[in-house]
């Protein structure tokens, strides 16, 4: 603000030449109230479009400047307007990719999660499903009579979960299937 009030062109020349240098900007320039040009970063000279502007606009314009492309012209007053307005020109084409870059980022991330998601579904299905697998073919051996392949598959009757809570109970409906049977053959 100082050096505005105090009009010290040359330093405030020198501050707005280091915005020149952020990615994206292609130019800026600074009007006081009646619409003199303070300070500016064009090269050798103002364009024509830009000397020939209302400089009481401060609203949002489109800008196609020759040697610096497509623009979109940001200004904002300076004490209200009191003491003129600040003119930013950013590069549309790098708003773009900037733009793109983000929305690939976010694509990058939300397909890795995907994938990530859809992983951990797989295992903890598979997860899920082995103590079904295991008490299934406890059942098929138990109704086979397969008796070696019945041990093989012992270990399900000692899981504390469900699926030892089946294989428990297949277990004790074979062996009163096979007592009952055992007694029915022998009267």
């Amino acid at each position: 603000m100082d050096i505005l009030l105090n009009r010290d062109l040359s330093t405030l020349q020198s501050l707005i030449d280091q915005f020149i240098e952020i990615q994206g900007i292609s130019y800026v320039y600074i009007r006081d109230e009646t619409g003199e040009f303070l300070a500016h970063t064009f090269v050798p000279g103002i364009p024509e479009e830009i000397l020939n502007a209302d400089p009481s606009d401060i609203s949002t314009v489109e800008r196609q400047l020759p040697g610096m492309g497509e623009n979109v012209e940001v200004s904002r007053p300076i004490l209200a307007g009191v003491d003129g307005a600040v003119h930013v020109g950013m590069d549309t084409g790098m708003i773009a990719l900037q733009v793109q870059r983000a929305i690939g980022r976010q694509v990058y991330l939300i397909s890795i999660v995907f994938v990530l998601g859809v992983v951990a579904a797989i295992w903890l299905v598979n997860l899920a499903a082995k103590p079904i697998g295991d008490v299934l073919t406890y059942a098929v051996a138990l109704a086979r009579g397969e008796e070696n392949e019945v041990e093989s598959v012992e270990g399900v009757l000692g899981r504390k979960d469900e699926a030892g809570q089946l294989a428990r109970l297949f277990a004790h409906f074979s062996r009163g299937h096979v007592s009952a049977s055992s007694s029915d053959g022998a009267t």
